[in-house]
């Protein structure tokens, strides 16, 4: 099943940022909804990072550089 990638134009519209009227130095964060706009794209970030990996069900694999992995 295919995931929609959100739209970061919209992403900040979305958020729900709550504050609190008599603390108005802390900002409490919707992290569901941080969650939800960031999992989409959680392959694209590891791939980035780790190129020489491979999905194995739900693993990246990469290979050790400390060991003569395969």
């Amino acid at each position: 099943m295919s995931r929609r990638r959100p739209s970061f134009s919209n992403i900040h519209s979305r958020m729900r940022v709550h504050q609190k009227s008599h603390d108005l130095g802390q900002v409490r964060v919707n992290f569901a909804t941080v969650k939800t706009a960031a999992l989409p794209l959680v392959p694209a970030v590891v791939k980035r990072w780790l190129p020489d990996g491979r999905q194995e069900a739900a693993e990246w694999v990469v290979r050790n550089p400390r060991r003569d992995d395969r």
